[in-house]
């Protein structure tokens, strides 16, 4: 059938070819309900002379597992090495390197197309984003097709899409045909077009089917169009010989490209496809068969009665099995906090990543429980090593019910891996639950040292799911089951000291901390350095001595990095940024934000990510910047399932609330106090007490922040952590004494210097703690100066509390009015909120105002539901007449 509609869409992916062959990258995505022609798309683009590409395609299938990187495996067969000897050796950098060095190739442009990665697994997904956010100076276009209708917020895909470079992604999305096209595919059919427009609603998959099928057959329709593509694709296969719906019906059974060893096993006589392949039913990629379309096969393979289903999934599983003689190899006890193996090096698998997923797809279908026993650990493994965490997770659920089957070792191993798992997906009660059930079993094997390994895992399992006494518990459990060997100590002192730090108790890292930067050493683990150096550092920046904490934290994310460590440098960026952040650098602290960040996006560590993403949205309400923290609260509370995860966004939400007035902010605080008294973490604690305190001062309520207080100065101890708390009490009339370990400026203002001390609020970029520093001084001038500044930042409980101060400073007339940062604005909205309306009233999409704003989504959501409740309007059409109105848009 001829490609209709489709000139611009080929101009614009004609356009990304030739910015290619100048050296500009980009990332294409071509989005749209299936069938609608995202396929047929590319294949033209490719098959143009004009084009002047060189294509490199990938599948991504729907198997009930994804396969871990199954789309680049496609790509490698037509490549060859190296890309080849990384996936066979499981090096995922390795291949990373080899798709930058094809997509790098000089003499022709190259298109890397993935399809359907809406099916793409996690591994595949970190590989698209990691090329996506590189692609930008290649000769090469990152090419993607998907189905948008399948891919919400929660979707991985939204994330990985939302991580590219706003100026290199270009969105196209075929549309539907038009009458005019539909009548000239139908043409000579019998159809009448009308009819099939309002059947197909103009999908071309759609409307293809239906003029192959022709007019349906039972009487009673007339010359009508069959009732469903369902229809037609069953019409289009009845009029095959009966050999050929018989092998297509047998190839119905398996998801994507059939190998050609596989199609001699399922079909009698090879050459019985030829009709097929004639009818439009199936198409040949050499020896190897794929339908059509996905949406033929799920068709077909629906009309098969189940026992059919059974018998051909039995075949191919059968033939499967054939390529798999040998036993999988016991799986390999993995030190999960480095990128390779303690005990030994990773064993042969007797069957390959990529291929797993197909076999255990066909093993679950044809209720195979032995073949899942059997091959799904090994499988799991395999995804997990390559970093596909839902996947790991996926071919877990399938082995567990048949964990009696499965060798004991090789459980615990699935057990712990699964607890990791869960761990990145932000499920910890689960992962709490699976590492017990790990530790448990290698105490019945009697095996202490893997058990003591585990009990580590095991630990921070606990504490990430606000359990600490547990963890603590967990990890005296496991040096009691020394002696082991030097390198599982040295694993255990820095798993403890890490705990330590976590739950404050840095006097303790401090004492210990030498030992186990020793023990690493010792053990060769310059990982296992890296940990302990960051958090010796913290420790030491915590208990006063920040210079020097600051720079052995650095140190330690140095070592960390320099030796290409994974988890250890995102866990030293994660630290570092939390000194930064608490010792008020906001530079340095917004640099490595920013840094950390794309390594984060890189390697997909979701909980450092929303970590970094915690304290940028800390630095933003620190320095004033409600506009931007407001929306990153609310990324975080989308992105926090349980656990620790969720004290960013309810401490922010609680902060918000009790500065801006707008929502219940003691019932806020209340939420965030509860997460934050399980946490027992002081950098969690204190924050939302200052917000309490805050609260009780504007609400006039000084009694109610006295167990906030309580709780607040036994947390903080003699940390760095007690200057915020002691510097706000005298809001409540509550004495506060200027020594200790204190910062500048809590220090000189409790010592009674206000003016010096607003200086030093003012020089920090903190505008709130500067208002509240002038407002203490107990003078009708500052006072003034602090009222304008509360009224600016939005802070109108504050405001309020000031000008009942002016008025008991015997000030009669105190100005009203808006905030000066809005008065300029006819609209009363901030520039950035001018900035949205304005570009809302040229006809943006939020997605569009994003990537103009070089902002999330998320943000744009904000800013714009401000605006529209700033005008009092419901539509972006009501707020952009207002706009033209006033002449603000």
């Amino acid at each position: 059938m001829a490609l209709l509609e489709r000139d611009g869409e080929l101009a614009a992916l004609r356009d990304a070819a030739a910015a290619a062959r100048e050296g500009r990258g980009s990332v294409v995505l071509l989005a749209g309900d299936a069938g609608i022609g995202k396929s047929a798309l590319v294949q033209a683009w490719a098959g143009d002379p004009g084009a002047d590409v060189r294509m490199l395609v990938g599948w991504c299938d729907d198997f009930l597992t994804r396969r871990p990187l199954g789309p680049l495996h496609d790509v490698a067969r037509g490549m060859g090495a190296p890309l080849a000897d990384a996936l066979a050796a499981g090096d995922t950098g390795g291949v990373l390197d080899a798709l930058l060095a094809e997509l790098a190739y000089p003499l022709q442009a190259t298109v890397l197309l993935l399809e359907d990665v809406h099916w793409a697994d996690d591994a595949t997904l970190d590989a698209v984003r990691y090329i996506g956010r590189r692609i930008h100076d290649l000769p090469a276009v990152l090419a993607l097709t998907y189905r948008d209708d399948e891919v919400g917020p929660g979707h991985p895909l939204t994330g990985v899409l939302g991580a590219m470079p706003a100026g290199i992604v270009h969105r196209i999305g075929p549309r539907r045909l038009s009458r005019a096209a539909v009548a000239q595919l139908t043409f000579g059919s019998g159809l009448d077009p009308d009819e099939v427009v309002r059947v197909t609603d103009g999908n071309p998959f759609f409307v293809t089917e239906l003029a192959a099928a022709g007019p349906a057959a039972d009487a009673s329709h007339g010359d009508a169009a069959p009732a469903s593509v369902s229809d037609a694709v069953l019409g289009r296969l009845r009029k095959l010989p009966q050999p050929a719906q018989r092998a297509v019906e047998a190839l119905s059974v398996v998801p994507g490209l059939v190998a050609g060893d596989l199609v001699a096993a399922l079909v009698d006589d090879v050459a019985d496809l030829a009709d097929a392949e004639r009818g439009g039913v199936l198409a040949m990629e050499g020896a190897d068969v794929r339908f059509r379309h996905e949406l033929a096969r799920r068709a077909v393979l629906a009309a098969l009665p189940s026992s059919i289903q059974l018998r051909h999934q039995r075949t191919v599983l059968d033939r499967l099995l054939k390529e798999v003689s040998e036993v999988p190899e016991r799986l390999v006890l993995q030190d999960l906090a480095s990128p390779r193996p303690v005990t030994a090096p990773p064993q042969p698998r007797a069957l390959a990543d990529h291929d797993a997923a197909r076999l255990l797809h066909h093993a679950v279908k044809a209720g195979r429980g032995d073949v899942i026993a059997r091959h799904g650990p090994s499988a799991a493994h395999e995804a997990f090593l390559t970093g596909a965490y839902r996947q790991a997770v996926e071919h877990q659920d399938q082995v567990l019910p048949h964990a009696d089957a499965v060798a004991p070792h090789d459980l615990a191993v699935l057990l712990l891996e699964r607890a990791w798992s869960l761990h990145n997906l932000h499920r910890f009660e689960d992962a709490v639950g699976a590492s017990e059930r790990s530790a448990r079993i290698y105490a019945e094997l009697g095996d202490s040292e893997a058990r003591c390994r585990v009990l580590l895992t095991h630990a921070r399992m606990l504490y990430m799911a606000r359990r600490v006494d547990d963890a603590f518990a967990a990890l005296d459990e496991a040096a009691g089951l020394v002696p082991v060997r030097d390198e599982v100590e040295a694993e255990l002192r820095s798993n403890r000291l890490s705990l330590l730090h976590l739950a404050d108790q840095h006097d303790r890292v401090l004492a210990e901390a030498e030992a186990a930067i020793a023990a690493a050493k010792a053990a060769g683990r310059s990982d296992l350095i890296a940990h302990n150096e960051s958090y010796a550092g913290g420790s030491a920046a915590f208990l006063g001595d920040i210079d020097a904490g600051i720079a052995q934290a650095r140190r330690g994310l140095h070592i960390a990095s320099g030796n290409g460590w994974l988890e250890p440098t995102a866990r030293t960026y994660t630290n570092l940024i939390d000194l930064l952040v608490v010792a008020r650098r906001w530079e340095e602290a917004q640099q490595l934000i920013d840094e950390a960040l794309s390594f984060f996006d890189d390697q997909d560590f979701r909980a450092h990510r929303h970590n970094a993403l915690g304290q940028r949205a800390r630095v933003a309400l620190r320095r004033g910047d409600w506009s931007t923290a407001r929306p990153l609260t609310g990324e975080l509370s989308d992105s926090a399932a349980d656990g620790m995860l969720a004290m960013f966004a309810l401490e922010l939400d609680a902060s918000l609330a009790v500065r801006t007035g707008v929502g219940d902010a003691e019932a806020a605080l209340a939420r965030a106090w509860e997460v934050a008294q399980a946490s027992r973490a002081q950098q969690h604690i204190v924050p939302v007490a200052c917000a309490a305190i805050e609260w009780a001062w504007t609400a006039d309520r000084p009694d109610a922040a006295e167990p906030y207080i309580r709780a607040a100065l036994a947390a903080a101890g003699s940390t760095i952590w007690l200057g915020p708390l002691r510097w706000r009490l005298p809001l409540l009339g509550l004495p506060a004494d200027p020594g200790g370990v204190l910062v500048e400026p809590e220090r000189t203002s409790l010592s009674g210097d206000w003016r010096t001390a607003a200086r030093g609020w003012d020089a920090l970029g903190m505008p709130f703690e500067h208002a509240i520093e002038l407002l203490r001084s107990g003078e009708q001038a500052p006072a003034l100066e602090a009222l304008q500044i509360f009224e600016r930042l939005g802070a109108g409980p504050a405001a309020r509390t000031a000008r009942m101060a002016l008025r008991d400073l015997g000030l009669r007339t105190i100005p009203r009015g808006p905030m000066s940062a809005t008065r300029a604005n006819p609209l009363g909205l901030t520039a950035r909120q001018a900035e949205v309306l304005e570009l809302l009233a040229d006809g943006l999409t939020n997605a569009e105002i994003a990537e103009h704003l070089v902002v999330s989504v998320r943000t744009v959501d904000h800013h714009v539901s401000t605006v529209l409740q700033k005008l009092g309007v419901s539509s972006r059409k009501q707020a952009a007449e207002r706009a033209a109105a006033f002449g603000a848009g």
